[in-house]
């Protein structure tokens, strides 16, 4: 039996790759996609994030804290691609706080994270 361990985290670098990585993807103009609410996908996504402690970051309206931003209300495919993307970066070029939290997630469960966030309302 293989044993699986979550990527080392470096908190340091983490949080300015992040940053950095999630500022270029909104300036890139990631056009939202059009998805109408599934109150399923909302669930499981809800449980995806209490399981995986965005709120912990994020904030408990997920409206961003430090420096980790804003998910409520952000275009789906933005969160989507942006999850896909920092689950499999780690180190210098990436997140490692993001690939470690987001390590073990299945493609539906960012799917349904994504959908869960975009649904929220955006913070004032």
């Amino acid at each position: 039996m293989s044993s699986h361990l979550a990527p080392t985290v470096n908190p340091r670098s983490a949080a300015a790759g992040a940053l950095a990585r999630l500022v270029t993807l909104a300036l890139a103009g990631a056009a939202p996609l059009a998805t109408a609410a599934d109150d399923a996908a909302i669930q499981r996504g809800q449980a995806v994030a209490a399981r995986s402690h965005c709120a912990t970051c994020h904030g408990p309206d997920f409206a961003g804290r430090g420096d980790a931003p804003r998910l409520a209300g952000r275009p789906e495919n933005w969160l989507r691609e942006s999850m896909e993307q920092l689950r499999v970066r780690a180190g210098p070029r990436g997140d490692s706080i993001m690939t470690a939290a987001l390590y073990g997630l299945k493609d539906s469960d960012i799917a349904d994270l994504a959908h869960y966030l975009a649904n929220l309302p955006p913070a004032p």
